[in-house]
């Protein structure tokens, strides 16, 4: 009797082992091809690029004329402040946004740059004179192809102002518009730099 009443359970236990492998794979292969059950809400306060642009891919100069590279960089993370024809009030709010930011981030700060890139004469000698008693740490660059490095980002020709943040690497992985304030970027910088590592000199 005993013999009798364990062979269905064993027969359903070998049975499951077989289903039930075969259920995830087709529960894994919906979720890939359609994207149901694919969490939609992430950490990050700042709209992600995808995919990420590296700001190497395109030619950058120092205003005074030598060449600029992120790899060569002495930081290991930037805000990039963006902006399109004249650095106008705006701009100039969204430069002093990162300088707030930088500050906020306290021993961190010394791994941050701030970088600001203009196009349509954005950025020129006067400006940069005009910001360095303020802004003694803010590297002013300007684009050889100006048009190729709008597309980089994916900008349209006079574009509002934007700060984008930029990895360790050089890709440009983040975008904050007018409706992000100095909160997200400090919280989205807190966190990476809380799980990044500064790179060895």
């Amino acid at each position: 009797m005993t013999t009798l009443a364990i062979a269905p359970a064993r027969r359903t236990q070998v049975a499951l082992m077989f289903v039930i492998p075969l259920v995830v794979i087709g529960l894994a292969t919906l979720v890939y091809y359609t994207g149901i059950g694919v969490p939609r809400a992430t950490s990050n306060r700042g709209e992600l690029l995808q995919p990420p642009p590296n700001i190497d891919a395109v030619a950058l100069r120092e205003t005074g004329g030598a060449p600029w590279r992120h790899a060569g960089a002495e930081r290991d993370w930037s805000m990039l402040v963006v902006a399109s024809g004249e650095c106008a009030q705006d701009c100039r709010e969204r430069v002093h946004l990162t300088r707030q930011v930088r500050t906020a981030l306290g021993r961190d700060a010394p791994r941050v740059a701030r970088l600001l890139v203009g196009t349509g004469g954005a950025v020129d000698a006067a400006l940069v004179a005009e910001l360095r008693g303020e802004h003694h740490d803010l590297l002013a660059l300007r684009a050889d192809d100006e048009d190729a490095f709008e597309r980089l980002l994916d900008r349209a020709p006079g574009a509002p102002v934007g700060v984008y943040l930029v990895d360790p690497r050089g890709f440009v992985m983040m975008r904050y518009d007018a409706i992000h304030g100095g909160r997200e970027m400090l919280g989205d910088l807190r966190f990476l730099l809380r799980h990044s590592a500064p790179p060895a000199r």
